[in-house]
Order: C-alpha cells, then sequence, then structure tokens
C-alpha cells in the first residue's frame, strides 16, 4: 500500500461535513438532543474517569462533546457542556484522591474550566471563518455564472458573424459583419476588462 498524499476524496468528505455543521444551524429539537448526547457522554466520561482511577487517564475525553457542542450548538449551550465537563472532572477526581484539598481542586477545576473554554472560544473562531469563507465561494460562483451568461450573447455574435462574413460576398454586407464582429469584439474587451479590474 502506497502513503496517502494531499487531500483526497475522503478528507474532501470530512471537509464537507465539518463545514455544513459549522454553518447550517439545527433545529431547536436537533439542538437538544446534541445538547443532552453532549451531557450524558460527560457523565459516562465522569464515571469512567472516576472508576479507573490512575490506571488510566480518560481527561483528554472529556474534549470530545466540549468540541462537538463548541462545533454545533450556540456558544451559550457549549458553555454548558464545558461547565458539565468540569464539574464531573473535578468530582472524578475528588472521588480518586480523597486526600485533595479544596483549594486544589477548585484551582484545578478553574484551570480546566478555561482550558475547555478557549476550546469553545477557537470552535466559535473556526465557525465565524468557516462561514465567511462559505459565503466568499457562493459569491464567487454566482459572479462567475453572471459573467459566463453575459459573456454568452457576444461571444455568440462573434461566431455567427464570423461564419457569415467566411460566406459572404456581397461587399455591403462584409462591412456590416465586419462592424457586427467589432462591436461584439468591443463588448467582450469591455465584459473581460471588467472581470480582470472591476474597479476601472
Amino acid at each position: 500500500g502506497g502513503t496517502v498524499t494531499g487531500r483526497g476524496p475522503a478528507s474532501s468528505r470530512v471537509v464537507a461535513v465539518v463545514t455544513r455543521l459549522a454553518i447550517r444551524p439545527l433545529s431547536s429539537r436537533h439542538r437538544a438532543l446534541v445538547l443532552a448526547a453532549c451531557l450524558a457522554t460527560v457523565g459516562a466520561i465522569g464515571l469512567l474517569d472516576g472508576s479507573t482511577g490512575h490506571e488510566i487517564s480518560v481527561n483528554v475525553a472529556y474534549l470530545l462533546p466540549v468540541s462537538v457542542a463548541a462545533l454545533m450548538l450556540a456558544t451559550w449551550q457549549a458553555f454548558v457542556v464545558v461547565g458539565a465537563s468540569t464539574a464531573a472532572w473535578v468530582v472524578a477526581e475528588r472521588f480518586i484522591e480523597h486526600d485533595l484539598s479544596v483549594v486544589t481542586s477548585v484551582w484545578n477545576g478553574f484551570g480546566r474550566l478555561v482550558s475547555l473554554s478557549l476550546v469553545v472560544g477557537l470552535f466559535a473562531v473556526l465557525r465565524v471563518v468557516i462561514g465567511e469563507l462559505a459565503e466568499s465561494e457562493a459569491f464567487a460562483r454566482r459572479f462567475l455564472a453572471s459573467a459566463a451568461h453575459q459573456l454568452r450573447t457576444p461571444v455568440t455574435a462573434l461566431v455567427v458573424s464570423a461564419e457569415a462574413l467566411g460566406v459572404e460576398r456581397d461587399p455591403e454586407q462584409r462591412t456590416r459583419l465586419v462592424q457586427n464582429l467589432l462591436t461584439s469584439t468591443e463588448r467582450v474587451r469591455r465584459m473581460l476588462a471588467l472581470l480582470v479590474d472591476p474597479v476601472e
């Protein structure tokens, strides 16, 4: 087997899914379901964290529901998941380490709250950037479609006039066809100038 380089079909599909999740708002029912699933996942991670003790660390798993919430839900809902994750993490730590002082638990909880909140902030920025990129791409598509449509008429006139000029023998008609060619060519030149430098 060879190595995969560049962005193949699988990674393109992942990017497309993430983009859709980040910019397409969910219905209130779906948001409630995602929030409930994230909170249930936090609870399961907390139970696992408290039951495994020091033998297996599952602390990084708290990032999963926080990331999903930050990507798919409103920011305030993501912060609800951050609060639940921080609380579950602190409770699991207190369950494992009975002699841990309250000050240490509060300090650790504050650090986790800040860390997980930064994840939500990063996802919020990512969502804005993805939304702006999607808008920019949609504008570019509309612009190119409009430009192609606007160019189609003078290009068609150029082709028709050039074909007719090739078979026309009447000097007056040939002069008219040459004038049509010049007029259509000028229209194409102006449109292309607008495409290249729309400020002119």
